[in-house]
């Protein structure tokens, strides 16, 4: 069973076409997401093999600083960091995609945003040409509709494909750890067969304290089109404290 079934309420709705799935973490089930998101933050950060590696030749402290000289230190950084972790953590764990990179890898800067779309996840089984999940994330202590309204605009734009950044991006850095195979195959797609809209979906994922029901609710009943859509908001309470503990967990994980 995923993280999120076991430490979240689940609420599935269909708005016409469009899926909408709602979930809760209140009390001890929000710490236990809160711990177990904490231990999968680092590897959003810095790869096994090269967490690994700075542990046997430096030691602990080494690594743990290394983490930490990755992660942001503003409370703004942080949740939309984070937001984007859990989002990729939920495709994979909760859908028929799979994140196959861990962008945050390749930041320049720790506290400086990632350009291009927040998440593409992939679906190569099922069908003869690869399926691609576009995704928006927002993470905020209070959703508003201005804020999905955003993610929405983000998720239209390239004509609600993937952007061409974003796939060559994801193609050049499957290139790097050795998925050519992949990275081909993407690159097949992008650049000489084309991308059709069904082979894409779209994915608008919130994290917030507060009930994002009615604002995904509405933002979903004004989607049309070809694109299918999928709307996931995440509520959890203390919004911001949750953030930050599941950062310190991580941060001293490594120290321990």
């Amino acid at each position: 069973m995923s993280t999120f079934k076991q430490c979240c309420g689940i609420r599935e709705e269909k708005i016409g076409a469009h899926d909408l799935r709602l979930l809760e973490s209140l009390g001890e089930k929000r710490d236990r997401l809160c711990v177990d998101l904490a231990s999968k933050i680092s590897a959003h950060y810095l790869s096994p093999d090269r967490m690994a590696d700075i542990l046997e030749r430096l030691g602990r402290r080494s690594a743990a600083i290394a983490l930490r000289n990755r992660m942001p230190d503003s409370m703004q950084k942080r949740s939309g960091e984070l937001g984007e972790i859990i989002a990729t953590e939920y495709v994979d764990a909760e859908t028929d995609y799979y994140v196959p990179i861990r962008r945050l890898r390749w930041k320049d800067d720790r506290e400086m945003p990632m350009r291009g779309d927040d998440i593409i996840a992939i679906n190569l089984s099922g069908r003869k040409s690869i399926e691609f999940l576009k995704g928006e994330v927002k993470s905020t202590r209070s959703l508003s509709k201005k804020t999905v309204a955003e993610a929405r605009d983000a998720l239209a734009k390239d004509l609600g494909r993937p952007s061409p950044h974003a796939l060559s991006f994801l193609a050049d850095r499957l290139n790097e750890i050795g998925e050519r195979d992949l990275a081909n195959e993407i690159e097949q797609a992008q650049l000489k067969d084309g991308i059709s809209l069904d082979q894409v979906a779209h994915l608008l994922f919130t994290f917030s304290q507060n009930d994002p029901r009615d604002v995904l609710q509405e933002d979903l009943s004004g989607c049309d089109g070809d694109i299918r859509q999928h709307g996931v908001g995440l509520t959890v309470s203390r919004h911001q404290e949750f953030i930050d503990t599941a950062y310190e967990m991580a941060g001293h994980g490594s120290d321990s």
